[in-house]
């Protein structure tokens, strides 16, 4: 008998099969670094979109209870006077609410600690009721509200503004003699304004 030869391990035949299906280990690794990555990259894009969504509720909750604020303060202005001066601040919850009522016109947008609503100049307005219709400025309230919270580094914050006007203030004035005075300024504003502009053409 013809003996098959054997190879220098023993085995018999054309030696120990390939396998070929595995994977070796630094393909193991590569995949395992690709899955990494882009577990990496979706937490990001959650984490960032629980954020955000997480601002868009403080500022909705924060505008609600602006609003809030505001309509109660209008609510007790309803039989005609405005309310009472004051500065005064309380918390409800991660929000502080600050409340600043002050005559029109009181001090400037900085010393209301920028009560204005973001994006409107308040100035202007105020300088053209004094100017125009300073019996009507003296008897009128600015109401400002200001819900503020803590945003990480930042402080966000959503503002009220509004204006009430005394009408129990108004009344005792121009029932008195007071009205009279006001009357004739009021027209010695018109003259004065009137002899300028004559002046004025004049000139031209």
């Amino acid at each position: 008998m013809v003996s098959q030869p054997r190879q220098e391990n023993g085995a018999v035949g054309q030696g120990s099969p390939k396998h070929l299906g595995a994977f070796t280990l630094l393909e193991v690794l590569a995949a395992v670094a690709i899955l990494a990555i882009w577990y990496v990259v979706i937490a990001a894009m959650a984490t960032e979109g629980l954020r955000k969504e997480g601002m868009s509720n403080r500022l909705l909750e924060a505008s609600e209870i602006a609003s809030r604020v505001m309509a109660e303060i209008e609510a007790s202005t309803l039989n005609g006077s405005a309310p009472e001066a004051r500065d005064e601040e309380t918390e409800e919850g991660i929000f502080l609410v600050h409340v600043f009522i002050v005559p029109f016109g009181f001090g400037t947008s900085s010393d209301a600690e920028g009560h204005a609503p973001e994006g409107q100049d308040e100035t202007g307005l105020e300088q053209l009721i004094k100017a125009e219709m300073p019996g009507v400025a003296q008897h009128l309230m600015a109401i400002n509200v200001r819900v503020a919270w803590e945003d990480g580094a930042a402080v966000r914050s959503v503002r009220r503004r509004t204006y009430a006007f005394n009408l129990e203030s108004a009344r005792s004035v121009y029932e008195t003699g007071d009205a009279k005075d006001a009357d004739e300024a009021d027209e010695e504003r018109k003259q004065d304004k009137q002899d300028a502009a004559e002046a004025l053409e004049e000139l031209e």
